[in-house]
């Protein structure tokens, strides 16, 4: 985060930042409530933000959302925060991930694969390594779909 910044209630990036500190205690709710007004509120500051600053912040709180929705089983709606987070944000390597082991788990092999296509396609520096990928799941039938859909990357 840039040093300068006011950190308030109003601000999108402290409510992202006290988002992760109520989910990493928790506090589920009140993590909810941060990520949902960081994900739906412009970032008002004095200098100009980039619309891929404000793209990406507004795709992690997504993703965030949709990672506490998984966390209380509730797959459908974790999905739907997953593609909102990769639609704000088409690079964010967590989201994709997210969704394809969400697939993978689910039996939907099409769109695990789709994902998965769309994670080989990330610039290096962006996607994570292969190692990560692999061991998302304990499963070597993850793994052998990982070798099939991203051979060599």
């Amino acid at each position: 985060m840039e040093s300068g910044k006011p950190f308030h209630e109003n601000n999108p990036y402290y409510r992202l930042e006290m988002g992760k500190l109520d989910q990493a205690i928790g506090n589920a709710e009140s993590a909810l409530d941060h990520f949902t007004y960081a994900a739906e509120n412009e970032i008002d500051l004095s200098k100009p933000v980039s619309k891929k600053e404000s793209n990406s912040l507004k795709s992690e709180a997504l993703r965030s959302i949709g990672e506490i929705h998984l966390q209380n089983n509730d797959p459908q709606k974790a999905e739907s925060y997953f593609d909102q987070a990769i639609e704000a944000m088409p690079h964010n390597s967590q989201a994709i991930l997210d969704s394809a082991k969400l697939a993978f788990e689910s039996g939907d092999a099409m769109h695990c694969r789709t994902r998965l296509h769309q994670m080989a396609e990330l610039p290096d520096d962006i996607r994570p390594p292969r190692d990560v990928i692999a061991n998302a799941l304990p499963s070597k039938e993850w793994r052998n779909l990982l070798t099939k859909e991203i051979p060599g990357k």
